[in-house]
């Protein structure tokens, strides 16, 4: 009788037990996978249509500035107060389908609304300051160094500054969804930085060894986090090289010329060229041409195209003596001014 029992037990204990897995089984909970917070940031180098160097350009003969980079930083701020909230850093670098530079990598953020900036780190002359908000961070260039200004005629004093290179800069909206996926976020950079074509004629362009210039009404900074130019005016510096402009239907097609970049043009304000030439004397003169090109800027040429063509003939005088030309860190010359009204 014991046994018989005993055998019911263990009869029942085993229907239980089965009936208990199945009711288990039937029970289990599915919980979600943890939510992904890591991204991938792809960022695109759009360098069409850039004037003297992707777009129209009038002289082909020039070295044209570098729209590149090896590096993108990417800044994250919130939307509801620009405060800066994350950072990242892009090194990894191909080309997108339609042969664009492509930089992209890998960072955390969490899910959220935010609105990306990026643009080119690896910059020499621009100066980078208040990225902790969105509509302070400004981009400059510092001013010359001392040597440089010291090459100057008297008629440039004041601060001049150094060219802005290429500043690519991508602005986005970005939402990034709760996910147990990494995402992807894609945006696309241009320059916010112009290049100017500037020419002017030129008569014994021989008899000079160096042609330095300023110029003045341009822009001294940018807010490119919202796209806002600085109304400051400044001049910036640049070397005048020698060509030749076969559209000239003279003789004499001899020019003087360069590409410069700049924040931009301030629309209010007077634009002076100022040219200074050492020539190949031992007589320590300068002779220095200022023009007023104002009205160069309001051209056709200058509006669509960025050109400045200054159809006026620059004389330079043959030199009274003959020698091997200026030490370049001489600084105690005699100047002789000219202004020229266009």
């Amino acid at each position: 009788m014991d046994g018989m029992v005993k055998k019911g037990c263990i009869s029942a204990l085993a229907v239980w037990t089965l009936l208990s897995l199945a009711s288990c089984s039937s029970t289990i909970h599915e919980y979600p996978r943890p939510i992904s917070d890591e991204i991938e940031v792809r960022v695109v180098l759009n360098t069409d249509g850039v004037s003297n160097i992707t777009g129209d350009s009038y002289n082909q003969k020039l070295p044209k500035p570098s729209m590149t980079s090896e590096m993108l930083r990417v800044l994250f701020y919130a939307p509801e107060n620009g405060r800066l909230m994350a950072q990242c850093f892009l090194s990894q670098k191909t080309l997108s389908p339609e042969g664009y530079e492509l930089l992209y990598g890998r960072t955390h953020l969490p899910p959220g609304d935010y609105l990306l900036l990026a643009y080119n780190f690896d910059t020499k002359a621009i100066r980078v300051e208040h990225e902790n908000r969105l509509s302070e961070i400004n981009a400059f260039t510092p001013k010359i160094p001392d040597y440089l200004h010291a090459l100057l005629p008297d008629s440039s004093v004041g601060k001049v500054f150094q060219q802005p290179e290429h500043l690519l800069v991508a602005r986005k909206e970005v939402r990034i969804a709760e996910s147990d996926r990494m995402q992807i976020v894609e945006a696309e950079a241009h320059t916010i930085v112009e290049t100017y074509y500037l020419q002017v004629r030129v008569r014994g362009l021989r008899h000079a060894s160096t042609v330095k210039a300023t110029i003045s009404g341009m822009s001294a900074s940018t807010r490119f986090g919202i796209d806002q130019r600085s109304e400051e005016d400044s001049k910036i510096m640049f070397d005048l090289s020698g060509s030749v402009d076969p559209r000239i239907e003279e003789e004499n097609q001899d020019v003087l010329c360069t590409l410069f970049n700049t924040f931009g043009k301030l629309e209010t304000a007077p634009s002076e060229l100022t040219v200074r030439f050492d020539l190949l004397t031992h007589n320590d003169t300068q002779y220095v041409k200022t023009f007023d090109i104002a009205p160069i800027f309001l051209t056709e040429d200058a509006r669509e195209r960025h050109w400045l063509l200054i159809d006026y003939v620059l004389d330079i005088p043959e030199p009274s003596q003959t020698g091997g030309g200026f030490d370049p860190g001489t600084t105690d010359w005699d100047e002789i001014h000219e202004r020229i009204e266009l």
